[in-house]
């Protein structure tokens, strides 16, 4: 169990972790779980964040060759192609603010609903692979 001080250091880095993750800055990710799992090698939460990192950068090295990859040159990740975003939805009254994240079957953007004055999740159906049944 680490001590207080400790405890605090790693809070205040799974926080920058966190913002890193919702401003999609993954080689920000990468190092504040990194210096967590310095601090803290069973962290769950780091090693989950790190994997992200990882996978968004291109990369798959297991979070014990951390140190190594910081002292190595950087090499460019290899990513897919950016998606191309779209500007709104239903006749505009959806207007994207920003990407949220993708699962298996949907696409999610943060959206300002013009009609209703409010932000909302914006949940786009993924067409790829359905069938006409589908």
């Amino acid at each position: 169990m680490p001590s207080e001080f400790i405890q605090r250091q790693i809070d205040r880095l799974l926080e920058q972790a966190a913002e890193a993750l919702t401003s999609f800055e993954w080689e920000t990710l990468r190092q504040s779980t990194g210096a967590i799992l310095k601090l803290d090698p069973g962290n769950g939460d780091a090693q989950a964040l790190l994997k992200v990192a990882e996978e968004s950068l291109g990369s798959a090295a297991p979070p014990s060759s951390i140190s190594a990859q910081e002292d190595a040159a950087p090499s460019p990740p290899t990513q897919k192609p950016p998606r191309v975003q779209p500007t709104s939805f239903v006749n505009d009254r959806y207007t994207v603010i920003r990407f949220l994240g993708e699962g298996g079957k949907k696409i999610v953007y943060l959206c300002k609903d013009t009609l209703l004055n409010r932000e909302v999740a914006f949940a786009l159906i993924k067409l790829e692979g359905l069938d006409e049944v589908g």
